[in-house]
């Protein structure tokens, strides 16, 4: 992929389970297919597999690849397929995005290496041997509230001039940060908004889009604000952010994928709302709220 296509809602799909016994649940592939399928008909620009929303942590290695062959065969190009491909140690992120690419991904998303804190160096080392290495377009995720540590503007500045590092995912909540990275990465690398309550605001700083987990249950209004921001109708592109702030708010009012899987069940989309430990299911209040927007 290259930067110019990174324009519009890119969903981060959850990753849907058969409950089983104890703490033991099995990939729902029928069930994924099927989700693929809803985003597409929706018209998101494309689909991110295994990110956060997708509790990549608690997927082994063959289940990260069966999700991939799936999405690569039912997507069958007719979006691009992101996977999530990051990790805290350098070496298995690049050996993941290579097999990836052999399976037919399009590009991948990599976060800020979480737990072991590096230095911006580090972080810019880590960063350039997954791109030169992988095979891939990269996108960064700079989530310093998930990662503890932050991509710094000038390490963002600098990964920008990479050829292969393409995209950005920012989910760092502040006008002015996002203003001044637009304009220190315009023309090198496209800027997505990390964050689904500031999609507008990251479009008006010069965003192109968003990687979006409310799109895994919301995925028309999230693109109702993408598409009319790049349409330049902005009152249009602001009405649609403020119209899907109740759905936004009630799908992250616990941990990110739980709210998703649940309102996800309500809507029939889901057959249950199964999360791997150490994530669980909703609370009965939270439950009620959300029933109350998606049933």
């Amino acid at each position: 992929m290259e930067r110019e296509q990174f324009r519009g809602t890119f969903t981060a799909l959850v990753t849907p389970f058969r409950a089983g016994p104890g703490r033991q649940s099995q990939l729902d592939l029928a069930t994924w297919d099927a989700l693929l399928e809803w985003q597409i008909s929706v018209g998101v620009a494309g689909v991110v597999i295994y990110g956060t929303t997708g509790e990549a942590p608690t997927l082994s290695q063959q289940e990260k690849l069966e999700l991939t062959k799936r999405a690569v065969e039912v997507v069958a190009g007719r979006v691009p397929v992101i996977a999530g491909t990051g990790s805290n140690a350098t070496g298995p992120s690049i050996e993941l995005t290579q097999t990836v690419k052999r399976l037919g991904v399009d590009a991948v998303l990599t976060v800020a290496p979480y737990y072991n804190k590096p230095n911006q160096e580090g972080l810019l080392q880590h960063f350039r041997a997954i791109a030169d290495e992988g095979g891939l377009p990269l996108v960064l995720y700079n989530i310093p509230g998930r990662s503890v540590i932050s991509i710094s503007l000038d390490t963002i500045a600098r990964l920008s001039e990479h050829p292969k590092i393409v995209a950005i995912k920012q989910a760092v909540d502040s006008a002015a940060e996002l203003t001044e990275l637009a304009g220190r990465i315009e023309g090198r690398m496209a800027l997505l908004a990390g964050d689904d309550p500031i999609i507008y605001a990251t479009m008006a700083a010069g965003g192109t889009g968003v990687i979006s987990a409310s799109a895994s249950v919301i995925p028309e209004r999230i693109c109702a604000i993408t598409d009319r921001a790049l349409q330049g109708d902005w009152a249009g592109a602001k009405a649609a952010q403020q119209e899907a702030l109740p759905f936004i708010r009630a799908l992250f009012s616990e941990t990110n994928p739980a709210p998703a899987k649940a309102a996800l069940q309500l809507m029939g989309r889901l057959p249950d709302d199964s999360l791997r430990l150490p994530l669980v299911s909703v609370a009965d209040t939270t439950r009620r709220r959300l029933q109350e927007l998606f049933a």
